[in-house]
């Protein structure tokens, strides 16, 4: 079995055609799928969607792009508390850091400190809940590092990773995961491809981050989760691995990490 370890099953493009995506991924061996949450106004979307499937799952929080709808700081974390407690929540995320000039909109991003601070809310939140955190970062490794060093002991996942080399075995040596998704296929991604060598298997997971980030031969396509076959098959190649043992060991990862998943959902499409 595959999982799809942080996709976006709300999104436009996916949520016009949900049962034939699930359909499409189960076709392609994909028996699991965790969403990754962006806004507080977006959690009970996904836990209708959750409680609809059976091997659908969710993490809860507030993606640094879309920070400005979480309109009180001082609130985030009694909200968010209340959300990872909500039913098939196994995560807090998708929380972190964008330092990119422009957002997903072309407006300018919260301002750093305002992104800091948030970061440090929900990190603190997932460790009174003791649940791991999945964390973006864009242009923003060194913060990023610094503040995840600040909370021993906590796990989690950078998401759809493409940092530097140092970067990746900062990261390992605090004991988080690294997910790879579709950029893993692109042909000038050397470094990423170089980081996926050296990972250990106990600590790799795949991704899809649909309907972002499409791998090749899609490339330029809206994502699916279907398509994280794509992710695996070239991280079996770059390991000299075969597909099977991939798939098999980032789904024993997937449920080392995120533990309140129980195993039996597997192929529970």
């Amino acid at each position: 079995m595959l999982v799809d370890s942080h996709c976006h099953l709300t999104f436009p493009n996916l949520k016009e055609d949900l049962s034939g995506a699930l359909q499409r991924a189960r076709e392609q061996g994909v028996g699991l799928f965790l969403l990754a949450n962006t806004t507080l106004e977006e959690i009970p979307v996904l836990a209708a969607l959750s409680a609809a499937h059976a091997p659908i799952y969710r993490t809860a929080g507030v993606h640094p792009v879309f920070l400005s709808e979480a309109s009180d700081l001082s609130h985030l974390s009694e909200n968010l508390s209340q959300a990872a407690t909500g039913e098939k929540v196994v995560g807090i995320g998708e929380i972190g850091l964008d330092y990119h000039e422009q957002g997903t909109s072309g407006t300018p991003l919260p301002n750093k400190l305002r992104q800091q601070e948030a970061f440090r809310i929900q990190l603190e939140v997932a460790r009174t809940q003791s649940l791991p955190v999945c964390v973006h970062t864009r242009d923003a490794q060194e913060d990023t590092l610094a503040l995840l060093s600040s909370f021993p002991g906590l796990r989690g996942v950078i998401h759809c990773f493409s940092g530097s080399k140092a970067f990746a075995r900062a990261i390992l040596d605090l004991g988080f995961y690294l997910s790879f998704s579709g950029v893993l296929t692109f042909p000038k991604a050397t470094t990423l491809q170089e980081i996926a060598r050296f990972v250990p298997a106990d600590r790799m997971l795949i991704e899809t981050d649909a309907p972002f980030l499409a791998p090749i031969p899609h490339r330029g396509k809206s994502n699916e989760p279907a398509w994280v076959v794509y992710v695996a098959r070239q991280l079996a190649s770059l390991r000299e691995e075969s597909l099977e043992d991939i798939a098999r060991q980032t789904t024993e990862n997937f449920f080392t990490l995120f533990s309140h998943v129980p195993r039996e959902t597997e192929n529970a499409v």
